[in-house]
């Protein structure tokens, strides 16, 4: 989790609350959350994804929604 310290993310922003959700890891049985300096901060999937594959920074999202751009290696 350290070597994320130096990434940019782009921040996803809840609906419910209007707060960025930090990035969740399981780490044994422990979830940690990561809160990353955000170069944007987003509101909807598409948005955030496409903040991705333009290179703004680290998103976490369902493996399935990102499956082609993984297999292409846009991402």
């Amino acid at each position: 989790m350290d070597t994320l310290a130096s990434h940019r993310a782009v921040n996803y922003i809840s609906s419910a609350t209007g707060r960025s959700l930090p990035l969740e890891f399981m780490m044994g049985d422990e979830v940690r959350s990561v809160e990353l300096p955000a170069a944007l901060s987003v509101i909807g999937v598409k948005l955030y994804t496409q903040a991705a594959l333009v290179g703004l920074g680290i998103v976490q999202v369902p493996r399935y929604r990102i499956a082609d751009e993984l297999a292409s290696g846009k991402l």
